[in-house]
């Protein structure tokens, strides 16, 4: 196989192994065979090439999950053209900025987005069509009459006959702009051969088989619904269950899983605390579900355990990964998640890793220091980023910006970001440890940890802390639990109970918009001690 759209062209070949009647997609009540698919495909392509969509060109999604992603996803690989899948959640000006880097000449929007992107037309400089995705005509009317525009139902009336271009490995399938943990986000570009590696690294590594029925919870702009789960599905001629890309429901998910009988899913810790928690959870048939993948932070023991105990015939496998980096580089199997407790596993299969300091030497088991991976499904580059290619890709190695260590058996251990870590009375502290420790908590749902300036330490330790629904919890309490295990400094120096954490899409919690937001709290502090001070001493 040359490319991912030689996944759907294999229904004309009798030889090749994909029923061209299995049921490829499902969404809410569009059943979709690989046939079908392959067609619709086929004209959405013919259509862009009429359009004088080339080989290289881009082609951007602004959409929320749907069955015609997958046939532009589709179209594009077959042509040549790199798919750019926007991240619906951005605010205008970050979407103006993501388009105008990647400069799509094709623009296809929902409904939902038009206001949006009439607003942005005079700034998007590349774009020469704009199609959209409605109900209705309407969509595009007054959009600008300078720019060409088309609805997305005449381009299923072309040929549907195989574009017969050229596409190989090494050439480019999609822009994926990551979600920014630590800012701005940087386009990484993703080839047909590591889409392709990828999709045969899951295969073997969480034993696919063509009747997998695979549940895609995650927006198809992220890596881990366009990628992980979905591709290994496409490629062995399974079904893959999709989402509407709305926000989660536990009780969705739950009837979805046991109506179309799903097999394999991937969903993120925060997910897997709402399921768990649900008081009715015994009321689903979910006997048909055999593996959840999860990543993004540890997951406790006690959520682990509770999994094991209310659903014992599915197992959990905790992944580390990253969007330019492997979307999966690690996995820690069931059976090692007690005794490799906070562990992300080891490798996949065609993944190495390695531990650096900061001249690139290797680190040995229980050190910490860089987390470098190495694989087929490694990005060739960022877009349009050359300083900050030659600082991450070197000699075939991503450097993630990721802190961790190895331990004697070659299980990985996360530490956090590398700008994550905080230096306070010159001691290196690692956030992921007292996150851990946070996590054993009973009443704390969710945690995150920053450092903060701090006139005297230089920086210091701030708890972020979710409780769980009705439970009481002090500062005090959060302060003498980390006391009571860990070094005192260590130990959270502030506290502050909120709502809910900022997150990107995979769910990764967003410490640049806590620091950004509780940057004083330092300042303020010490100027509320210095006050009562200064008014003892005029006393």
């Amino acid at each position: 196989m040359n490319n991912v759209g030689e996944l759907l062209s294999r229904v004309h070949s009798l030889a090749k192994p994909i029923d061209r009647n299995q049921t490829a997609l499902i969404f809410r009540d569009q059943r979709i065979t690989y046939w079908e698919l392959n067609l619709r495909t086929n004209r959405v392509a013919n259509s862009l090439a009429e359009l004088d969509v080339k080989k290289g060109d881009r082609v951007a999604c602004l959409l929320y999950n749907c069955v015609e992603y997958w046939e532009i996803f589709f179209a594009c690989a077959k042509l040549g053209a790199i798919l750019v899948p926007l991240n619906f959640r951005l605010a205008a000006p970050e979407l103006e900025f993501a388009i105008n880097d990647s400069d799509p000449k094709v623009l296809f929007f929902g409904d939902a987005f038009k206001e949006i992107v009439k607003g942005l037309v005079k700034k998007l400089l590349g774009v020469k069509c704009y199609i959209g995705l409605a109900a209705d005509d309407a969509i595009l009317e007054d959009i600008d009459k300078d720019i060409h525009s088309n609805d997305y139902k005449n381009f299923l009336n072309g040929d549907d006959g195989e574009p017969g271009v050229t596409v190989g490995f090494e050439d480019d399938l999609f822009v994926m702009y990551t979600s920014g943990t630590t800012g701005r986000p940087k386009g990484a570009i993703w080839t047909h051969g590591n889409a392709l590696w990828f999709s045969v690294s899951q295969i073997v590594s969480f034993g696919f088989t063509n009747s997998d029925v695979t549940l895609l919870v995650g927006p198809l702009y992220h890596v881990g619904a366009l990628q992980d789960i979905s591709m290994p599905t496409f490629h062995l001629g399974g079904t893959c269950v999709m989402l509407q890309s709305k926000g989660f429901d536990a009780h969705e998910v739950l009837q979805l899983i046991a109506k179309e009988r799903i097999t394999k899913t991937l969903l993120f810790p925060v997910m897997l605390y709402d399921i768990l928690s649900l008081s009715d959870l015994a009321q689903y048939d979910l006997s048909c579900l055999k593996l959840i993948i999860t990543g993004g932070e540890p997951v406790p023991v006690t959520t682990i355990e509770t999994l094991q105990e209310r659903l014992p015939q599915t197992d959990l496998l905790q992944g580390y990964g990253l969007t330019e980096g492997t979307a999966i580089a690690t996995i820690c199997p069931p059976e090692y998640a007690k005794n490799k407790i906070g562990s992300a596993g080891k490798p996949l299969l065609n993944v190495d890793i390695r531990i650096t300091d900061d001249d690139g030497n290797d680190l040995g088991p229980g050190n910490t220091g860089e987390i470098l991976v190495k694989s087929p499904a490694v990005s060739k580059g960022y877009w349009n980023r050359p300083k900050a290619n030659e600082e991450t890709f070197v000699d075939g190695w991503c450097h993630t910006g990721d802190l961790g260590q190895l331990d004697e058996d070659g299980f990985l251990y996360i530490e956090g970001r590398k700008k994550d870590m905080i230096i306070s009375g010159a001691e290196n502290i690692y956030p992921a440890e007292i996150e851990g420790v946070l996590f054993q908590h009973p009443s704390v749902h969710e945690a995150a940890i920053i450092g903060i300036p701090d006139p005297r330490w230089g920086e210091a330790v701030m708890a972020f802390i979710v409780k769980r629904p009705g439970r009481d919890l002090t500062k005090a309490e959060i302060i003498d639990f980390c006391r009571e295990r860990l070094a005192g400094y260590k130990k959270p120096r502030y506290v502050a109970f909120v709502d809910s954490l900022p997150r990107t899409p995979s769910q990764k919690v967003q410490k640049f918009v806590l620091r950004e937001r509780f940057k004083h709290t330092g300042e303020k502090n010490r100027r509320k001690t210095e006050k009562p001070q200064k008014e003892k001493e005029k006393k």
